[in-house]
């Protein structure tokens, strides 16, 4: 990472500009936050003649409770700046961009977003209306006031209506200077016309009328003004110009106002960073408080940036909603009618997303509510993470999805998951799985060597926004899910979660391309690649895996052959069927016969059998097979009858005359079994031995 990239990041999002303080001191500048006038980073580059190159480093001011517990390589100690409020960073090619933008956001948030602390009581009220004005307690802080304000009042004539108005600054336009001494009168198409006087007194009699457009014109007269936008205005207390005092304000006027509708049409134009009410002009306030008359009724339409923040700060304050829960319905509605309609501005939904978490934890809301509010990134980032430090419960695509953002998309690109799709997923994450389960086994943890342990760090619930800090809040704990937590401690939130900064990437990457090289050359898919030496611990874990996959993949080409016996009956019976339509009856009582000299000689057979079964180890339908065939009689219906494979029993028989004879003695060749002629004599030898003992 580059030290451009810091600054061009602060400058597009927070509208910084760098500034180099010292010309003469090359390689020297600072960010300022342009509130507060504070210095938010300080940068350094120096050119190292023994490299050859620019070294740049940055200071930022961050806080730096917990920093430097298991930091990075690349965050130290400040290189210039003094106080514990500053760290040091080292731009080069580890440095992780994500780590230094979240960095730099919580600086811009601790030198201005600290919040008020207040409490609230009831006072009288505040003119006619019934509203009751909230005292609000706030501790100054250190910020400075960012210009003197000079009120230059503007009379008009008798022939307009009488008004004043008071103007924060005061403007020089060309050469001609607005005074109360000039002359005003009003036009027939209501405008202002200054009669000037020139600094010349010699030419005084020369002059020309300048013609101001009353519409335009950024003083509005109090005909124009709503009583209730009138009673708010006169709310407001400059007092410090502190951060606090602008909370302070706010509020005060949000609830005062928290009901107010108009029907004003206005189309200008509005940009302000941390925008409140006191920064509009009557027609920017009268067009905002009509616009979010329509949103209230659901009806959305495309205003200015600044005007949605506000009224998100608002719902953030529980101005105009009843509830927390309320606010983030509508928190949630304005998300999907306002931004992702495509009407408003996409960069509002970090911002809305985040917010929407702290009222949630804040407010102790379930975590199985909370996951519809919650960021995309913080869904995907949790759900990654869960999936790596449990993977027994996960599936291959959710643990190939978090080793893909852990990793980056090029494993996306792999040989192995472009040529074989799940196939390969469900090999990388058997590689994780193994792994794990191996580490598990000598006593140690393969998620914690990759990722580290979880890590504590300040945490804003409502950064870049207008907000009242909660001194005491319910909950003084809220867990998200196994692996974020939120802690409020020392009258702060913090966060207890893994962190990209402890993330050892050696050991993980290591594993994952270890994993992708082996199963190329497994596949014999993609080009191969490089082996390196820092990574041989892991083939190990990959070959088991590969070995087991062989196993497998031997096993399945194994054929399974599954026998209905069922089905065999029916067939025996449909061809007997079919067998006696086609005989004549001649032919039937033939059959007969023969059938009736068959019973008998098998009813003797089977009497031997079952009084001298005993003296040989054959079952029952095997003595009878064998029988037969030493008789050459058939032996098909004595297997259909039993529902044997034919196979099975030849085994079997082959296996009692092994011993005796050291070879087969039948065999069976396409269901059909014979008997071996060459040991027919052996046979029945040993069956009349067998008979006669």
């Amino acid at each position: 990472m580059f030290l451009s990239e810091l600054v061009a990041y602060a400058i597009k999002k927070y509208n910084l500009i760098e500034d180099k303080k010292i010309e003469e001191l090359f390689g020297f500048s600072v960010l300022t936050d342009s509130k507060s006038k504070l210095w938010i980073a300080v940068m350094l580059r120096k050119y190292d003649a023994k490299s050859r190159k620019e070294l740049e480093f940055c200071d930022i001011k961050c806080g730096s409770d917990n920093i430097f517990d298991n930091m990075a390589s690349y965050i130290d100690k400040p290189f210039g700046m003094k106080g514990e409020d500053w760290i040091g960073v080292k731009f080069d090619d580890t440095t992780d961009r994500a780590v230094i933008f979240e960095l730099f956001d919580k600086a811009v948030i601790y030198n201005n977003q600290k919040g008020s602390t207040i409490s609230l009581k009831t006072h009288t009220d505040v003119s006619s209306a019934k509203y009751d004005e909230t005292a609000i307690r706030y501790e100054p802080d250190t910020y400075e006031l960012q210009e003197e304000y000079i009120e230059t009042p503007i009379i008009f004539n008798r022939n307009m209506e009488k008004s004043k108005n008071y103007s924060k600054y005061q403007k020089n336009t060309s050469n001609i200077k607005i005074n109360t001494n000039k002359a005003i009168s009003k036009a027939q198409d209501n405008t202002i016309i200054i009669h000037q006087n020139t600094a010349n007194k010699k030419i005084a009699s020369k002059y020309n009328d300048t013609v101001i457009n009353f519409k335009d014109y950024a003083i509005d007269s109090e005909r124009f003004i709503p009583n209730k936008i009138k009673q708010m205005m006169k709310l407001y207390r400059y007092g410090d110009h502190s951060f606090n005092q602008k909370v302070k304000n706010f509020y005060k006027q949000g609830k005062f106002m928290e009901d107010y509708e108009d029907d004003f049409s206005w189309n200008g134009e509005f940009h302000q960073y941390f925008p409140t009410y006191n920064d509009m002009n009557i027609r920017q306030l009268r067009g905002y408080f009509s616009w979010r008359s329509q949103v209230r009724k659901g009806n959305y339409e495309k205003i200015p940036t600044s005007f949605a923040y506000l009224y998100l700060y608002e719902l953030i304050n529980r101005i105009g909603v009843s509830s927390y829960e309320e606010a983030l319905s509508k928190m949630r509605e304005f998300e999907i009618k306002f931004i992702e309609s495509g009407i408003g501005d996409k960069r509002i939904q970090k911002d809305l997303r985040q917010w929407m978490l702290g009222i949630i934890v804040l407010q102790g809301i379930d975590p199985k509510i909370a996951k519809k509010y919650l960021s995309s990134e913080i869904i995907e980032k949790d759900e990654s993470t869960l999936a790596l430090l449990s993977p027994q419960n996960h599936s291959d695509e959710e643990i190939f999805n978090a080793l893909l953002a852990h990793y980056g998309n090029r494993l996306s690109t792999s040989a192995v998951i472009k040529k074989h799709g799940s196939y390969g997923i469900h090999l990388f994450a058997q590689v994780w799985r193994m792994t794990f389960e191996e580490y598990r086994e000598i006593g140690e943890n393969l998620f914690e060597n990759c990722f580290g342990h979880r890590s504590t760090y300040r945490w804003y619930p409502f950064s870049n926004a207008i907000y009242i800090e909660v001194i005491n809040p319910k909950w003084n704990s809220y867990e998200l899910n196994e692996c974020r937590r939120y802690i409020f401690k020392h009258a702060s939130w913090h966060e207890n979660s893994y962190h990209k900064m402890n993330f050892n990437r050696a050991i993980f990457c290591g594993l994952i391309h270890e994993a992708d090289r082996k199963l190329r050359l497994y596949l014999k898919t993609g080009h191969p690649l490089t082996a390196k030496s820092d990574e041989r611990w892991a083939s190990a874990h990959v070959d088991k895996v590969i070995e087991i996959d062989r196993k497998e993949k031997l096993e399945k080409s194994k054929p399974k052959i599954t026998i209905s016996f069922d089905s065999l009956e029916k067939i025996r019976q449909d061809a007997l069927t079919t067998m006696d339509s086609l005989l004549s009856e001649e032919e039937k009582d033939i059959i007969e016969e023969v059938n009736e000299v068959d019973i008998a000689m098998d009813y003797k057979l089977e009497t031997e059998v079952f009084e001298n079964k005993s003296n040989i180890a054959l079952e029952e339908t095997e003595f009878q097979i064998i029988s037969l065939l030493l008789n050459d009689k058939p032996v098909d219906d004595i297997i259909a009858k039993n529902l044997s494979l034919p196979e099975v029993l030849a085994d079997k028989i082959n296996e009692v005359f092994f011993e005796e004879i050291g070879d087969n003695v039948v065999e069976c060749d396409l269901g059909k079994i014979t008997l071996i002629e060459d040991y027919r004599k052996d046979v029945e030898r040993i069956i009349k031995g067998a008979i006669n003992e």
